[in-house]
């Protein structure tokens, strides 16, 4: 749809919880729907507008993903990325790469064979690899509409359903960098350079999301990749 409408908004829902149902999946289930749906994340279609994809949270850490995967984007910024049935292979096959060129093990790729039906959160393999398909271009822009400094997220996980959606540009959320969420960050720019050809945006999409060193610099290691011996 969204190759053939580029102008066009579109919304994901999904039936959450349906493989492990219960109480604590119906109640987010209904805020991801809600937030998707919601007047506030609607307004990302404003011409004024920066934000390419609305969703509940977006979250940069242990990986970047949104939390759910319930989101509203521009067609625009989704007839970018890659394919959604060919994005798990694609990310086997960063990992492998990323393996092959990493002096030291990366926690977020198996160091060792990767299954053809291997299934993983940590990893983003098989249905998992979908909570970070939305966000995985480099020119993703990322609003959200509920505010971590006013709500306790316990709470909505617990049943309040009382808040009202706001939309919000999302910013990172006061974590400094550790081992995990430095190779996190490296993984992203390895996608954003293997799988997508960009080489700069992922400086920006660092200062943005992420709480920088004393320094106000982002870790970084240089590019073009150097393949280990």
């Amino acid at each position: 749809h969204c190759l053939q409408n580029p102008t066009d908004y579109v919304v994901y829902l999904h039936n959450k919880g349906s493989f492990h149902p219960g109480g604590s999946n119906t109640r987010r289930r209904r805020l991801n729907t809600k937030a998707a749906l919601s007047n506030a994340c609607r307004g990302i279609q404003s011409t004024n507008n920066t934000c390419n994809v609305c969703a509940f949270r977006f979250e940069t850490h242990p990986f970047s993903h949104v939390p759910g995967n319930f989101f509203q984007a521009s067609c625009e910024y989704v007839r970018k990325l890659i394919p959604p049935k060919s994005y798990d292979t694609a990310r086997r096959k960063l990992c492998e790469t990323v393996v092959n060129i990493s002096d030291t093990p990366i926690d977020f790729c198996p160091n060792d064979t990767i299954g053809e039906n291997m299934e993983s959160v940590e990893y983003g393999f098989g249905r998992m690899a979908m909570e970070r398909w939305i966000p995985s271009h480099p020119s993703f822009v990322p609003c959200t509409v509920f505010d971590l400094k006013r709500y306790a997220l316990v709470d909505f996980v617990h049943g309040n359903e009382t808040w009202q959606p706001n939309l919000q540009i999302a910013r990172h959320n006061n974590r400094r960098f550790n081992t995990k969420q430095r190779q996190s960050m490296e993984l992203l720019m390895h996608e954003h350079f293997l799988l997508y050809n960009s080489r700069n945006h992922s400086r920006e999409f660092c200062k943005s999301y992420f709480i920088k060193r004393k320094d106000n610099s982002c870790p970084f290691f240089p590019y073009p990749l150097v393949r280990k011996n």
